[in-house]
């Protein structure tokens, strides 16, 4: 009686084709996971900008109730500098710097806060990321894959290259 040793096992061949098949399902799926993590990173600065509105809020009460002129929206108090200078104060400087940053602007300069007034309407833009620029998208943090744009109303939203220009999604900038 004979026996054979037979060897189980893949070819090289046939190991190489299945690492190609992998390589190539994972490269499909790679823009698909890149533009996951920017709607998630541009979500985060959506939530920063919640909390920038909300103390923004609280302060334009507080002015309202006490008439201090000195607290308030940044049209109403002297600008983005004077907003930028109670919010630190309010927060302290490290959180304040992290509220405004994005992945690619570490440095708290992600979001551009635009002087409202507590005459504008609830639509008028409030913050947006640096991205955004009337219309159209370019460049940190999120280039062309879309911009984050909050209004004084309290509302935000996520816009894409083709709602960027939409002023029924994108609202209104402040007028002097």
């Amino acid at each position: 009686m004979k026996t054979s040793l037979q060897k189980t096992g893949f070819t090289l061949i046939e190991l190489l084709v299945v690492i190609s098949i992998i390589a190539i399902l994972a490269s499909l799926s790679l823009p698909a996971v890149t533009g996951a993590i920017a709607k998630a990173q541009m979500s985060q600065v959506l939530s920063n900008m919640k909390q920038l509105h909300l103390i923004t809020q609280q302060m334009a009460l507080e002015a309202t109730s006490t008439g201090d002129s000195t607290i308030g929206w940044p049209g109403d108090i002297g600008g983005k500098g004077a907003w930028e200078t109670l919010v630190k104060e309010e927060l302290g400087a490290d959180v304040y710097k992290k509220l405004m940053s994005a992945p690619g602007k570490m440095n708290g300069d992600a979001i551009n806060v635009l002087e409202v007034k507590s005459s504008h309407p609830a639509d008028t833009i409030f913050l947006h990321t640096v991205n955004w620029s009337g219309g159209s998208l370019s460049g940190d943090p999120f280039g062309e894959k879309g911009a984050v744009i909050f209004q004084k109303g309290g509302s935000g939203v996520i816009v894409n290259k083709r709602q960027a220009s939409k002023p029924e999604i994108t609202g209104k900038m402040p007028q002097n």
